[in-house]
């Protein structure tokens, strides 16, 4: 008699390795705080990270380069624990590039009926599904950097737009899937109100000193995290490594 399938379920918990995107706005410190992971190596997309003193493959300036290099870290003998892109937006251009060349057309809207960008996410996937592998198999941590644009969200009663990993619409909805943690990295952003006689005003002021990580999905903003974060903390890895290194559960029975 075959074993019953019920002797093979195990538990779903596999590892405590995190697919995690990190977008917002050019300058506010996302490489900086993705640096900070442990024992990373970085995958070099726009030649964005020369200031940042970590181990980096060669820039990459061709599709294909993406795909050697994580073969690479799949095969090789190393002892990285973190994998670091940057940029996920420019790692697209490289693939859309691909995309282009493969079927002779000068750029994605040359495509018919607007297949362009879906060529381009079937060819992402294909890349996530490495990254999956190389989490899993070699118990990586994969940060992927990001810088942020406008999403357009058709509901049934709206149409809305907020910020969001600036990426194809298909594309960015297949890496919001496939992240455990979605984070948005801002400047902080203060409302003063002033009376002025019978008239009140606003002045609304960004601080460029405040910087913020935002962790949970607002109306302004795509996030989200399995990790127990708070909706707001500091743009800090210092704060963010406890919940890194201890999962929610442990959390609350250590209370």
């Amino acid at each position: 008699m075959p074993a019953s399938i019920l002797s093979q379920v195990k538990s779903s918990k596999k590892n405590n390795k995190r697919k995690t995107i990190i977008y917002g706005p050019h300058g506010v410190g996302k490489s900086t705080w993705a640096s900070q992971w442990p024992s990373p190596i970085a995958i070099d997309t726009e030649d964005g990270i020369n200031d940042l003193d970590i181990p980096c493959f060669p820039l990459c300036t061709d599709a294909t380069d993406l795909w050697r290099y994580v073969d690479e870290l799949q095969r090789g003998e190393h002892k990285y624990q973190t994998l670091i892109i940057d940029s996920f937006d420019w790692a697209e251009s490289l693939i859309a590039q691909k995309i282009c060349e493969q079927h002779g057309q000068p750029s994605l809207a040359a495509f018919d009926f607007g297949r362009g960008p879906g060529h381009v996410a079937a060819m992402f996937r294909d890349l996530l599904d490495v990254l999956g592998k190389l989490c899993r198999s070699r118990s990586m941590h994969i940060v992927c950097v990001a810088h942020s644009g406008l999403i357009k969200i058709e509901r049934p009663d709206a149409t809305i737009s907020r910020e969001g990993p600036k990426l194809l619409p298909p594309v960015s909805a297949l890496v919001q899937e496939w992240a455990d943690e979605v984070l948005f990295a801002n400047q902080m952003t203060f409302v003063t109100e002033k009376n002025e006689g019978f008239k009140k005003t606003r002045d609304i002021v960004s601080g460029g000193e405040v910087r913020a990580l935002f962790c949970e999905a607002r109306a302004a903003f795509c996030a989200k995290n399995r990790l127990g974060l708070p909706a707001e903390m500091p743009l800090d890895f210092e704060e963010y490594l406890p919940f890194l290194t201890t999962t929610p559960a442990t959390k609350e029975e250590t209370k």
